[in-house]
């Protein structure tokens, strides 16, 4: 099998590349969000008790 009919070949890996870094961004910022909700609870549903959305 040539290095042309793989999908890491040639303009193909840049795409990749720039989808897993975004990817990564995104499983970043959702852990980040998670555990900002874990750690501030308290403080996000006195929040929302003030706001009377809940």
């Amino acid at each position: 099998m040539s290095t042309d009919e793989t999908l890491f070949s040639g303009e193909n890996e840049d795409a990749i590349r720039k989808a897993m870094y975004i990817m990564l961004a995104w499983i970043l910022v959702v852990v980040a969000a998670g555990i900002a909700l874990v750690v501030f609870r308290d403080a996000f549903s006195g929040v929302f008790t003030l706001l009377g959305l809940f």
